[in-house]
This record gives C-alpha cells, sequence and structure tokens, in this order.
C-alpha cells in the first residue's frame, strides 16, 4: 500500500507528542513530501492563569520549528551549521470549523513537511478528569454530563461546546478538510484509549483517544497508530540513540518554548522538562493491536 503523505496527530495536550512519540514526528516533518496536522485538544491550563497555557502553545510551536532542516543557527546534532539556512516561516491565522473558533498556526520551512497545528483551546480537566474551580469544566462532564464547555480562547469571544457530539464533528471536519478523498493510507496518531494499555491515563488523554477512535469509524482512509503514555516510565527502554536524542530534543524544545515565553509574562514557571524526559526518554511502546473499531 502506498504510503501516504498526510500524517495526522490528535492530542489533549500540547506536549503529549513531543514526550511519546517526538522522534517518530520529527522523521516525518524533515520529509517535504509531507503534510502534517496535529490537533491539540484542550488548553492544558490546569487551571492556572492564562500566560501558563499561552506559554505551553508556544512550547508547542518551537518544538515543531527546533526540527526542521532549517532551523538556525544549529542543525538537531546541537553542532553549528555549515551555514545559515534560510529560515522558516510561521503564520496564525484564525478559523471558524463548524462555527468553532481554531487558532492555527502553519509552519514550513526549507526542505521540510507543511505542518499545521490546530488548537482548540478546551479548558483541561486535570488527571482526574472533573476541572479546576470555580466552574470545574472538563471533557469528562461534557461527554457523560453534557455540562457545556467553554474555550478559554479568544477570550473576549469564546466558543462553548453543548455536546460530545458537536467536539467530535469539529475535530472530524479539521480532518476531512485538510485530507483528500483520494489518501487510502493517512496514519493518525493518538494514545490508546485502552485502559488495559495504558493504565492510570490523563482522563484527557483517554477521552481525546476515544474521540479519535470514534472518527476512524467512518473513515477508512485513516489508520490507527496506537501508543502507551505514562506506563512507559516502568518499561525498559527500547529507542535506538538516534531516536532517543531526537526525543530529547523535541521535550527540551518544548520546555525552552514555555520557559521563554512565561519569562516574558513574568511568570516563574518551570525551566525545562528534565522531569518528562527521565522519566520516559528512550521509550515508545506502540501498541500495534488490530483495531476492530475499523469498518470491514
Amino acid at each position: 500500500m502506498k504510503p501516504s503523505n498526510h500524517i495526522f496527530v490528535v492530542v489533549a495536550h500540547q506536549d503529549d507528542w513531543q514526550i511519546f512519540f517526538g522522534h517518530t514526528l520529527y522523521h516525518y516533518v524533515r520529509d517535504p513530501q509531507k503534510n502534517i496536522v496535529i490537533v491539540v485538544i484542550t488548553a492544558g491550563d490546569a487551571g492556572d492563569s492564562g500566560a501558563h497555557w499561552k506559554s505551553r502553545l508556544s512550547g508547542a510551536v518551537i518544538s515543531i520549528a527546533r526540527a526542521l532542516p532549517s532551523w538556525s543557527p544549529y542543525a538537531l546534532d546541537e553542532r553549528p551549521s555549515a551555514e545559515l539556512p534560510s529560515s522558516f516561516q510561521i503564520a496564525y491565522r484564525h478559523s471558524m470549523i463548524e462555527g468553532k473558533n481554531i487558532l492555527s498556526c502553519e509552519i514550513q520551512g526549507t526542505l521540510s513537511a507543511t505542518i499545521s497545528l490546530k488548537f482548540l483551546h478546551l479548558p483541561d480537566g486535570g488527571v482526574s478528569g472533573y476541572g479546576f474551580s470555580p466552574n470545574f469544566a472538563s471533557l469528562l462532564h461534557l461527554k457523560t454530563e453534557s455540562q457545556p464547555l467553554q474555550t478559554l480562547w479568544p477570550e473576549h469571544k469564546p466558543s462553548t461546546y453543548t455536546t460530545w457530539e458537536e467536539l467530535q464533528h469539529t475535530v472530524g471536519k479539521i480532518i476531512d478538510d485538510e485530507l483528500p478523498t483520494t489518501d487510502t493510507n493517512a496514519p493518525i496518531y493518538a494514545a490508546d484509549p485502552d485502559p488495559i494499555v495504558n493504565p492510570d491515563d490523563h482522563i484527557d488523554h483517554r477521552l481525546t483517544s476515544e474521540l479519535v477512535a470514534q472518527l476512524i469509524k467512518t473513515r477508512p482512509n485513516l489508520i490507527p497508530h496506537w501508543h502507551a503514555m505514562y506506563c512507559i516510565a516502568s518499561k525498559a527502554k527500547n529507542l535506538a540513540p538516534e531516536d532517543e536524542r531526537l526525543q530529547r530534543t523535541a521535550i527540551f524544545a518544548y520546555g525552552a518554548g514555555y520557559s521563554a515565553t512565561a519569562a516574558g509574562f513574568g511568570e516563574k514557571w518551570r525551566t525545562g522538562w528534565e522531569r518528562e524526559y527521565l522519566a520516559f526518554s528512550g521509550r515508545y511502546y506502540p501498541t500495534n493491536r488490530t483495531d476492530e473499531s475499523k469498518p470491514e
């Protein structure tokens, strides 16, 4: 089967892909034939101030830019480049999809994939899924109780999701707008929704994965690539040294983008992502299970 030129990633938080399969996405980013779409469901705000989630957004963008062949003035191997490359472009735009506000960030560099990040900015539900004061809004409450969920952006005119189906339709529309019907083998990366595979996982991760599982039922041109999350910290390292280096670069590029933006807000948040690197470095565990939800 011919490899697809379109790659989809659907994550709950801005740093999920860097930590758990950053090396995979970095390989794709450096392929000029690829079109990559990363959908980030929540703002990852953890109930904190806008400076926190805005810094997380910056971290997500910088971690993509760091993988570009035209990153200046350093190459991925940390040695100075032979020459200064021709830089790259980052463009933000506001769009309405299914009547909801979506922030898109388009990134393009020399000899690299076309990358589009789509930020939905829904409130972070926390590890428990119950949300944070004062509203305790979360994906869990939206799905199980149809409690309306208001986005954190735009701050002056947020969107409201009143049903879980609205969220599914919005993410489905993002994918449909990006994926030609002739492309029949497009991978979509997400955390495995099976609680046996991903025990004690963040509820937002699991709900995001369940959303992906529902979307692929009616989209046979999407091929799911499920992977394990937090539980891999107790597993043995299994990445080759080069892939571990790419994973490390993705994690620390995210931390650098986050910290620099937080400092601009005058906030003293975390200065790096050493904890995640130490816990998950060198580990990638795709589940490779047959997905029974795919149509025959």
